[in-house]
């Protein structure tokens, strides 16, 4: 199979990207002030228009965003095996992707509701799915080996007021730029995401506020330990070494000996453990972020502007730079 879609949508993407660079960013801001309707002599800009429209135009540049990137990986990697690019998709992704059965395409017919059972579409159909999933899976392997920084965020931030949100300290300091991280400890993406994360609570250590949100399906130890750790002033400890532990939170006893590593109370903890108090808190804390529209991790919540979505966790950074720019 060649990669004549792929290319196809690539040349497509790369006339998009080269028009849109030859524009200067001084004809943009024009745009951007340029009334297009006027009723009852109220004007509608082309810039208001542009701020309904945002999340969706965001959802489309991450999409290109991210075949763009995915076409530089698999030429790098072609080159550095010194076969073609076609061969390499051969090999990795064709051959590799899972084969489609004959259940798959019965259960496709079935649940799609086709009238005329043409199973070669079908088969074409989920055969072509299945080396879309291993492409991703491929190439998300691959990006470590590369110097990888995503900067492109959205050009409008939905807002939640934070006010009564319940969150523990993760930096003590007085700034005005807080950054709420909602965050689950059994999340692969938010075990991921924490790597990055340390490297930001130690270089803003004294500039910003981070705090910790709990938000999960529904509250396991991991939670009910940390909000118990809390109570003898060790959140952040405990939070570290579950982090760092990931691997062992499915044995019952881990709590009471990440308690005992960090210094706590064995007593106490195992009391503030059972405190059901906290447990109707993470609960009210669920049901806000909820009706925020808020339902997945990792997210964060920058002054209380949300950053959601795959890469949020790499353009957290330039927002936190341009929130306390505005400190100044």
């Amino acid at each position: 199979m060649k990669l004549n879609l792929i290319n196809t949508i690539y040349f497509v993407l790369t006339l998009i990207v080269f028009a849109a660079c030859k524009k200067k960013t001084e004809t943009k801001n024009q745009e951007s002030q340029q009334f297009v309707a006027i009723i009852n002599n109220k004007k509608i800009s082309l810039k208001q228009i542009d701020s309904l429209i945002s999340p969706q135009l965001f959802e489309l540049r991450m999409n290109a965003l991210e075949m763009l990137i995915s076409r530089n990986i698999l030429e790098n990697e072609a080159k550095n095996q010194k076969i073609s690019l076609e061969k390499l998709v051969e090999k990795e992704i064709i051959k590799k992707a899972k084969k489609v059965t004959s259940k798959d395409i019965g259960n496709f017919i079935s649940q799609s509701n086709i009238e005329n059972k043409d199973t070669n579409n079908a088969m074409k159909y989920l055969t072509n799915q299945h080396q879309k999933e291993r492409q991703i899976q491929y190439v998300d392997s691959m990006k470590n080996k590369y110097s990888l920084k995503i900067s492109l965020q959205p050009s409008y931030f939905n807002k939640i007021d934070t006010t009564n949100l319940y969150c523990h300290n993760l930096t003590e300091n007085n700034s005005k730029t807080k950054v709420f991280i909602i965050s689950d400890f059994n999340c692969p993406s938010c075990q991921k995401a924490e790597r990055k994360l340390k490297y930001l609570y130690e270089k803003y250590n004294k500039n910003v506020n981070f705090k910790f949100i709990y938000f999960s399906g529904y509250f396991d130890n991991d939670a009910l330990a940390c909000e118990a750790a809390a109570k003898q002033g060790k959140f952040r400890n405990m939070h570290d070494i579950i982090f760092e532990n990931v691997k062992l939170l499915n044995k019952k006893s881990i709590y009471f000996d990440f308690a005992k590593t960090i210094g706590l109370d064995i007593n106490k903890f195992k009391t503030d453990m059972q405190d059901k108090t906290v447990l109707r808190k993470l609960l009210k804390n669920k049901e806000m972020l909820i009706s925020n529209n808020i339902y997945s991790t990792p997210t964060f919540i920058v002054n209380n502007m949300v950053l959601d979505g795959k890469y949020a966790v790499d353009y957290l950074e330039d927002v936190i730079i341009k929130e306390l720019n505005l400190e100044k």
